[in-house]
């Protein structure tokens, strides 16, 4: 668990910004976004009571309704239109960020 602490110290504590955006250009916001599923892997496995999480909420939250605002303003666009993102396992679920944006 300390090397997994350790990436995700790392990417919320140098690329994720406090309203959610990345710092460095380089750094895709796709991986950026799979820290959200490292986040909540970790703290599934580790057992633990969360305040690790915690510390990163804010940012996580952030990041996730940026997500989610940009993954709707890209519905409202057609399919031929290159703007339009239709995720396949988003559309099984009703809000699949349920669990961070309440």
């Amino acid at each position: 668990m300390p090397y997994a602490e350790g990436l995700i110290d790392n990417q919320f504590n140098f690329y994720v910004r406090a309203d959610g955006m990345i710092w460095h250009t380089s750094e895709a916001l796709p991986a950026s976004a799979r820290m959200l599923t490292l986040l909540a892997m970790h703290h599934s496995y580790s057992g633990a009571d969360g305040s690790f999480a915690l510390k990163y909420f804010a940012k996580a939250k952030a990041l996730a309704e940026l997500l989610a605002g940009r993954h709707a303003a890209s519905l409202q666009h057609g399919s031929p239109d290159p703007r339009y993102i239709r995720i396949s396992a988003v559309d099984s679920l009703s809000n699949p960020l349920q669990f961070i944006l309440k």
